[in-house]
């Protein structure tokens, strides 16, 4: 799922690098994070990961049994976003 840093009129911040950090609840995981910078070597194993050029994606994997989950994406400073995504 992409997250990207937008300012107070919904534009993307093209030079954002914040930590974003993620919580997923409802029964399924966190299978890792990325943001496409070849320069960055923190793990992709993780919950949270800084922004590139204002964006992140989180790779979730659903639980086995009917559910919603829901994903919270946050910064300090920053409004918290958030995700519901039903698994059938």
């Amino acid at each position: 799922m992409p997250v990207s840093i937008l300012d107070e009129k919904g534009r993307l911040v093209p030079d954002a690098s914040n930590r974003v950090t993620f919580q997923l609840t409802g029964g399924g995981r966190i299978v890792g994070v990325g943001n496409g910078n070849p320069a960055d070597h923190d793990t992709d194993r993780a919950s949270q990961r800084n922004a590139f050029h204002g964006h992140c994606v989180v790779v979730i994997q659903a639980g086995t049994q009917p559910a919603t989950l829901q994903l919270t994406a946050a910064s300090p400073d920053l409004t918290s976003g958030n995700a519901a995504i039903q698994v059938k």
